[in-house]
């Protein structure tokens, strides 16, 4: 019975690793929006139901406010979204032009007013597009950014180094023939 328990152990333990492995990996492509749902008073509306969706594509992802009002709706894809927030007792929250970009958090804070649920409060005004949350940026590099970067050698490797905080190794170029004193020498000959 032991033998068994611990093989069923060790599985459960490979696939809780393997889970958490692919959810890293997608975090990099994926941003998310947060926000804290409060009444015209500013105290917390737990158990308030945000709904986000992808303007694009119609993908909807509902999610609840915790004890604090706090709501995280995680991986989303970049783009342009709209959020409507409901509680019992208030009026409709929404907010047109939330927008999501790679690796960043959107903040958006909702006030929810005293009303009846089929009137709404509509918040037309886009968030800064500033980054105040914290220090990581995403962007996809497509093959003409690469194609046009300025490296000595054309290796796509060489990007990391254009990274802060990142060193490479860059190779000597006069092996490979190109701006060595000997090819230019040539060429003027």
């Amino acid at each position: 019975m032991t033998i068994r328990n611990g093989v069923a152990l060790s599985t459960s333990v490979c696939l809780l690793v393997l889970c958490s492995l692919a959810a890293l990996a997608q975090s990099q492509t994926t941003g998310r929006i947060v926000g804290t749902v409060t009444d015209e008073k500013g105290a917390a509306i737990p158990g308030a139901e945000v709904t986000v969706t992808n303007k694009a594509t119609g993908e909807e992802r509902k999610v609840l406010a915790d004890d604090s009002g706090h709501y995280i709706v995680p991986l989303l894809s970049p783009g342009s979204y709209t959020i409507l927030v409901t509680a019992g007792g208030f009026k409709r929250f929404i907010s047109e032009e939330a927008r999501v970009a790679l690796t960043e958090t959107s903040t958006i804070d909702a006030s929810l007013v005293v009303g009846a649920l089929s009137e709404s409060v509509t918040i037309t005004a886009a968030p800064p597009l500033v980054q105040t949350e914290g220090a990581q940026l995403g962007r996809v590099v497509d093959t003409r950014a690469v194609s046009e970067l300025p490296l000595a050698t054309r290796n796509f490797t060489q990007i990391l180094g254009l990274s802060a905080g990142a060193a490479t190794y860059l190779p000597d170029n006069t092996s490979v023939g190109r701006n060595s004193r000997t090819s230019l020498l040539m060429a003027h000959a």
